[in-house]
């Protein structure tokens, strides 16, 4: 988390208003892949067949004590009922620090929302599948600050298997209601990133489509 809270990169609004966004394999125009010159190893992506996975393609995310993530810069419409859907599958993951702390803020799969919400703030919603954390948990991030708030909430987590396929409709305007108080009217940028530099662990996560609908 402290790459893109110190570097800003989630936090830059540009480009048109849209309804929906969608992350998944051959569909990422207006995705930019985004890593950070101090840590020089990155997490990898690239595209696989995968007969299991509901287009039978994916992209496959390893981070081997790495970080590296994909940001949309975009005003999007948001609304209370705002949701998104994630299409994803852990098939490896390795944290053997707390992932509440500094020291462990590494997730098999993180993806960002983030709205301006004052002349100088910026608020996040960041969905993780957790290692340690049970579904449903939520925490402030221990990188979030006056002018940048990150809260965290698990979309799976301790007991959910490993290596399945799992979709899941995440009602975010309301998440976002019950963190921050008020929905703003729109977002200015999306995030997605596997990592594990924090503690050193090791993730390999397969994402099938990630898709945002403001309504």
């Amino acid at each position: 988390m402290r790459r893109w809270a110190a570097c800003g990169a989630l936090l830059l609004a540009a480009g048109a208003q849209a309804q929906d966004a969608v992350f998944a394999p051959g569909q990422l125009e207006g995705w930019r892949l985004e890593t950070f010159e101090n840590l020089p190893v990155h997490t990898e992506y690239r595209e696989v067949a995968d007969p299991a996975s509901p287009a039978g393609r994916a992209i496959e995310a390893v981070a081997d004590g790495g970080v590296a993530g994909y940001v949309r810069e975009e005003e999007l419409p948001f609304t209370p009922a705002a949701a998104v859907e994630i299409s994803y599958q852990v098939l490896e993951a390795r944290n053997p620090a707390d992932e509440r702390s500094k020291a462990g803020d590494d997730f098999p799969l993180r993806f960002y929302l983030t709205a301006k919400t004052g002349l100088f703030r910026y608020d996040t919603l960041v969905l993780v599948h957790a290692l340690q954390a049970a579904a449903g948990d939520g925490w402030a991030n221990p990188y979030s600050g006056a002018i940048a708030r990150f809260e965290m909430h698990a979309v799976a987590g301790a007991g959910d298997e490993l290596g399945e396929w799992r979709t899941l409709t995440v009602p975010v305007g309301r998440l976002w209601a019950e963190r921050f108080g008020e929905v703003p009217d729109e977002l200015v940028a999306l995030g997605l990133m596997v990592d594990s530099d924090n503690a050193g662990g090791f993730m390999r996560t397969r994402i099938g489509e990630v898709s945002y609908r403001a309504r």
